[in-house]
Parts: C-alpha cells; structure tokens; sequence
C-alpha cells in the first residue's frame, strides 16, 4: 500500500483491479478500501452473480465476460448486422474513419452548456459527423446515464456527453469542448 501511495493512487480516476479470479479480487478490493476508500474502482468477472457483492464492497464498475459474450452471441443470432455493428463500435479505431464511442465532460466555457438535448443533438450531427446518445447527468457526486434523453433535458455543466465519432471528428470534438475524452474524477 505504501507503494501504490507513493505511485499517487490516490489522484487515479479509476482503479482497474487485474488478479486471477474473483475471490482474490474481492479480497484485494476489500484491503484496498481500507486505505484508498475514496477511489473508484472497476472489476472483470467470471462469476456474473457476484457482481451484487463486488458493488456492496464498493466496486463502482462490474463487468462480467459471459454476460458480454452472451450478449453479443444472442444479437449475432437474431441481428447479425447490429452485432457486427456492437463489434466495430467497442473496437479500438485503427483508421480516422472507424468509429467509437466517447464522452467529453461539458465544462463551464462549452457553448452547449445551458442548451437542450435536442438543438445539441443536431448541431453535434452537422458540425462534426458526430451521432449524440447519450449523457450523463452529474447531480450532488451521483451519475445518472441517460440514454437518448427527452428533448427537454438541459445540458449543463459537469454532464457528460456520450457520442458516437469516428477518430477524425475526435480532433475537433477535443478542441471545441477544451477537455480531453473520458471520465474526469469528480
């Protein structure tokens, strides 16, 4: 632990824990919560029924490997263009015309702030290529998701805009916002 302080764990967005199967990650998350208890912390499992405990130890992000194969094997059998789709957009973009999605964090400078979801919608669309789907509204250190949102949401500062772009339209999307992609710690 002296260690990960001295490495300045502390100043982490999130914390990615990597061990060889799920007790011994819910053993390591409990000791780490002892000593970084503020930081947020995301988990991979095999085990899908334990993602409940993993959150009640204080895990902010479960992913469980099967359910995402499943998830995936399904739509490829009853929608297979959605699940090509599913693929390309979790894949890391290798040209500037592949596809992705992000979020950028509206700061207090950013035009869209104070606008509704549905003018932003539109002008994200015409000005950069970029499809909007969401947003994450950040209310007293509490994230909602919200995924396409009534009109009459409002953007303000602090949410997050979820879009999909490709890589080229990241470029101008970084600039305009004035903030790098992903997640800022609260």
């Amino acid at each position: 632990y002296e260690l990960l302080n001295k490495l300045n764990i502390k100043e982490s967005s999130i914390v990615f824990v990597n061990l060889n199967d799920d007790t011994e990650k819910l053993v390591y998350i409990l000791n780490m919560k002892k000593f970084f208890n503020e930081l947020n912390y995301v988990v991979t499992l095999d085990n899908a029924n334990l993602k409940n405990t993993f959150q009640s130890a204080g895990v902010r992000y479960t992913i469980s490997k099967h359910e995402i194969a499943s998830k995936l094997l399904a739509s490829y059998i009853f929608e297979p263009d959605v699940a090509v789709y599913s693929e390309e957009i979790i894949a890391y973009p290798q040209t500037d015309e592949h596809y992705d999605i992000k979020e950028f964090m509206v700061l207090d400078n950013n035009p869209y702030k104070d606008q509704y979801y549905e003018k932003v919608f539109f002008d994200m669309k015409k000005e950069f290529n970029v499809v909007l789907i969401g947003m994450v509204k950040v209310e007293e250190g509490k994230r909602t998701l919200l995924k396409n949102p009534e009109d009459s949401i409002k953007i303000t500062e602090g949410d997050y805009l979820i879009m999909i772009t490709n890589k080229k339209s990241v470029k101008k999307l970084k600039s305009f916002f004035n903030v790098e992609e992903g997640y800022i710690r609260d």
